[in-house]
């Protein structure tokens, strides 16, 4: 049941997965693509383009909504300080990098939006970022495959395990996510004011 599952739903888990955030799903995406049950040329195609397409989407939402999006949702706004702290010092090589760095892959859009930096440029960055990104955690997902079938190979019941393991995780991931959402919204009143974020010309 389980690998059927993956067979048919596989691809569609990953883009929307990817879109969403996405290296846990990306990760386990390679791991499948070592038992055969998926491509591994696909998966890294549909990560990529699902990872493009998400920080694009922030983006243009931060380019749109502007100071104010930001402003409404303390979770971001704790954030900004640091992002702009790393822009100013690494500028191209931080929008280039920045989905490797944990905590702000959907902030740093979302902020890289609201400045106004350059979208050519930052299409481009974000193009390159995301084949990269795909690449490398679909091979490390497929290394992880090979060290899980040779666990399988002597321990032939614990596939059921991990599964039940994974399911859990991400039921625990969803209530977290509708915790801080609800946290968020109750935070609103007490949020700090926002510097506004320059203009980007770089």
């Amino acid at each position: 049941m389980f690998e059927s599952l993956i067979l048919q739903w596989g691809y569609v888990a990953l883009g929307i997965g990817t879109l969403l955030e996405g290296e846990t799903i990306l990760i386990a995406a390679g791991a499948m693509a070592h038992r055969g049950l998926l491509s591994l040329p696909i998966v890294i195609i549909v990560a990529t383009i699902g990872g493009f397409s998400g920080d694009l989407i922030w983006y243009l939402v931060g380019r749109k909504y502007g100071n104010p999006f930001i402003e409404k949702r303390p979770k971001l706004l704790k954030r900004v300080a640091v992002i702009q702290k790393l822009l100013d010092k690494y500028g191209v090589l931080f929008v280039f990098s920045f989905r490797f760095i944990y905590g702000i892959r959907t902030v740093a859009p979302v902020f890289l939006g609201v400045a106004r930096y350059p979208i050519r440029k930052y299409l481009m960055l974000n193009a390159v970022g995301a084949i990269v990104w795909g690449i490398s955690f679909a091979y490390i997902g497929w290394g992880l495959g090979l060290g899980f079938k040779e666990m399988l190979s002597r321990h032939p019941h614990i596939e059921e395990v991990l599964i039940l393991a994974v399911v859990v995780t991400i039921i625990l991931w969803l209530l977290e996510k509708v915790y801080s959402h609800f946290r968020s919204k109750s935070l609103l009143g007490t949020a700090p004011e926002l510097d506004k974020v320059a203009t980007i010309e770089k």
